[in-house]
C-alpha cells in the first residue's frame, strides 16, 4: 500500500469517526439541535441570501462578459507584490467587498478556467475570501458592539491579515524564482486521480478559438481532485458525482452536446442568454453556502448546550462565525479588550462554516485543503495580535 493510500485511508476512518460522534450527539441533543439549524435558516433567509445573491448573479456575468480583465495599475500592483497575475484583483476585491463566499467561488472558475495554477489558486482564495464590511462593520461593529469604529477596525484587520497570509505564503515562489503564472494552456488534459482523462463539466468552453468563453458554474457535486480543464468538444464523458453512482453534477449539466438541458447558445455572451444561466448557478450555489450554515449552526448550539460559557464562545467563534462574535462579546462583558482581541483573531480565521463554504465551490479542483486551512491559521494568528494591540487603545 502506498502512502498516498494509507494517508487516504487515515483521513476516511478519521471523517466516519467524526461523523459516527456527531450523528450519536444529534440524537442525544435533538432540541439544540433543531434550534441551532433554525437559527441557521434564519440567519440564511434573513442576511445572507438577501446579502450575497445578487452579487452571485452579476460577478458571474461581469466574467462571462471579459469586462474584469481590465485591471490597469492597480492589477499590476498586486500581481508584482502577491506574485499573481494582474486581473486577480478583481477577485480580491470582489471577496473583499463583497463577503464570503464570493472570493472562493471566482478563485476556483478562475482555475477550472486554466487561469491559475494550484499554488496561485490556494493563495488567491486564502486572501479573498473573506467576510465584507457590511457585516463586519454594521452587523458585528454597530449592531453588536455598538461601536462603527470597532467594525472598521475588524475589517481592517482581517484585510491585513489576509495580505499579510499572502505575501508569505507567496516567498517560496519567489525564491524559486518561479514566474507569475499567466494563464495554462486549454488543452491540457484533466487528470482523475485514478490516471485517467476526463472532461470537466465545470471547465471554460468555446466554439472557437476567436469565440468568447462560457462561464464555468459552481458545483455542489464534482468529480475530484482534477487538475486541468479540457475542451467538452474533445471528450464525450462526463464527470460523475463522488457521492452517487450515476448522477452528474447537480448544480449544472456536463456541457455535452448530448444534453438536452445545455443550451444551445452556451457561447453566447448577450444579458439574454447570461443572465438566465447566471441565476440558476447562483441559487444551486446559495444551496451549498446554506446547507453549510445550518449544520455548523447545529454544531455551535451542541458546544452552547455542553460547555461553559467562555469555552463554548471560543469554539462557536471557530466553528460558525456570525453566531459565535455575539457569544464572544456576551462571554467577555467584563473584558472588552479581550473580547475584541479574540473577536479579531475569530474574524482573521474565518470558521469551519465559511471555509466549508469555500470547500463547496473548490470541490473538483486539485487545490489543497491542508494548505488553505493552514494559511487562514496563520491570519487568525495574525489578526489576534492586531486585536490584542488595537484593543488596548478602543
Amino acid at each position: 500500500m502506498t502512502q498516498t493510500a494509507k494517508k487516504g485511508g487515515r483521513a476516511a476512518l478519521l471523517a466516519a469517526t467524526a461523523a459516527a460522534l456527531l450523528c450519536g450527539l444529534f440524537l442525544l441533543m435533538q432540541q439544540a439541535v433543531r434550534e441551532g439549524v433554525r437559527q441557521g435558516l434564519v440567519l440564511c433567509a434573513g442576511t445572507l441570501v438577501p446579502a450575497l445573491f445578487p452579487f452571485m448573479v452579476f460577478s458571474d456575468v461581469l466574467a462571462a462578459t471579459g469586462k474584469s480583465e481590465k485591471t490597469g495599475w492597480g492589477g499590476r500592483m498586486f500581481g508584482r507584490i502577491f506574485a499573481l497575475p494582474e486581473r486577480c484583483v478583481w477577485i480580491f476585491l470582489l471577496g473583499a467587498l463583497c463577503g464570503i463566499p464570493l472570493g472562493a467561488r471566482e478563485t476556483a472558475r478562475a482555475w477550472r478556467a486554466g487561469e491559475l495554477d494550484r499554488e496561485s489558486a490556494e493563495r488567491l482564495v486564502l486572501m479573498s475570501n473573506l467576510c465584507g464590511p457590511a457585516f463586519l462593520i454594521a452587523g458585528v461593529g454597530a449592531g453588536l458592539r455598538h461601536s462603527v469604529w470597532e467594525g472598521v477596525w475588524l475589517y481592517g484587520i482581517q484585510l491585513a491579515a489576509a495580505l499579510i497570509s499572502g505575501w508569505l505564503f507567496s516567498l517560496p515562489r519567489r525564491k524559486k524564482g518561479r514566474q507569475i503564472p499567466l494563464a495554462v494552456s486549454e488543452s491540457t488534459p484533466h487528470i482523475t486521480r485514478a490516471g485517467r482523462p476526463h472532461t470537466d463539466p465545470h471547465a471554460f468552453s468555446s466554439a472557437s478559438s476567436s469565440a468568447s468563453p462560457s462561464v464555468s458554474p459552481s458545483s455542489l457535486f464534482s468529480a475530484s481532485h482534477a487538475r486541468r480543464a479540457s475542451s467538452p468538444a474533445s471528450s464525450s464523458a462526463t464527470a460523475v458525482s463522488p457521492f452517487s453512482s450515476d448522477s452528474p453534477s447537480l448544480s449544472s449539466p456536463a456541457p455535452s452536446s448530448a444534453s438536452p438541458s445545455t443550451p444551445a447558445n452556451a457561447s453566447d455572451t448577450s444579458l439574454r442568454s447570461l443572465l438566465p444561466r447566471a441565476i440558476t448557478r447562483a441559487a444551486g450555489d446559495m444551496l451549498g453556502v446554506c446547507g453549510s450554515v445550518c449544520l455548523f449552526s447545529a454544531v455551535s448550539a451542541l458546544f452552547s448546550a455542553c460547555l461553559p460559557s467562555a469555552v463554548a464562545a471560543v469554539l462557536s467563534a471557530l466553528t460558525e462565525l456570525t453566531g459565535g462574535v455575539g457569544d464572544l462579546h456576551a462571554a467577555f462583558l467584563s473584558s472588552p479588550s479581550l473580547s475584541f482581541a479574540l473577536t479579531s483573531g475569530a474574524v482573521g480565521f474565518g470558521g469551519m462554516s465559511i471555509h466549508m463554504q469555500a470547500f463547496v465551490f473548490l470541490d473538483g479542483t486539485d487545490l489543497r485543503a491542508g494548505r488553505y486551512l493552514s494559511g487562514k491559521a496563520l491570519a487568525g494568528a495574525i489578526a489576534l495580535v492586531f486585536g490584542a494591540i488595537v484593543g488596548r487603545f478602543l
